[in-house]
């Protein structure tokens, strides 16, 4: 598939089938991980893939509000290990893991699963849901699986409201 078919394509999905996903599109997405940008390559980051029920519990736990959370295949939680804040003044673990989140969920486009951007989270009670360690800020979590719904896409603001030529 074509980049901005993709991107044109892509949806937040917020109900999965109970379907597991494959091993080999994981290591897909793992793969897209990998090769994002990073501030001076450091790739100072770790991401969870969450399989098992009960880490799901505990993740889903840590991020409060959201019941069908509870039910999805896959977690993936992104985690900053850098802690550098940049020349302009924000935080490199959120722009990186950010930027390799973002290539994470288009391959998961490209492998026709369904995901949803999400940030609202305590970060300390994440950390102890992954048993992470101190110097792992989690910065974002992806649900990933098979789509049960198929939103209609929403309205987006027009190019000149979001853009400024000079």
């Amino acid at each position: 598939m074509e980049l901005m078919d993709l991107i044109v394509k892509r949806r937040s999905i917020r109900k999965y089938k109970e379907t597991a996903v494959e091993e080999d599109k994981i290591q897909k997405i793992l793969e897209a991980i990998r090769l994002a940008p990073s501030a001076l390559n450091r790739q100072g980051w770790v991401f969870y893939v969450v399989r098992d029920r009960e880490r799901i519990q505990r993740v889903a736990d840590a991020a409060g509000i959201f019941p069908w959370l509870y039910r999805v295949p896959v977690i993936l939680v992104g985690c900053g290990t850098t802690h550098e804040c940049m020349t302009n003044k924000h935080n490199s673990d959120t722009v990186d893991v950010s930027i390799a989140m973002s290539f994470a969920m288009l391959e998961a486009q490209e492998q026709g699963l369904g995901t949803c951007w999400m940030a609202h989270f305590d970060p300390d009670k994440m950390r102890k849901a992954l048993d992470a360690d101190e110097n792992e800020n989690p910065v974002v979590l992806m649900p990933l699986g098979y789509a049960d719904e198929h939103p209609a896409a929403r309205k987006r603001k027009e190019i000149a409201e979001i853009a400024r030529f000079m």
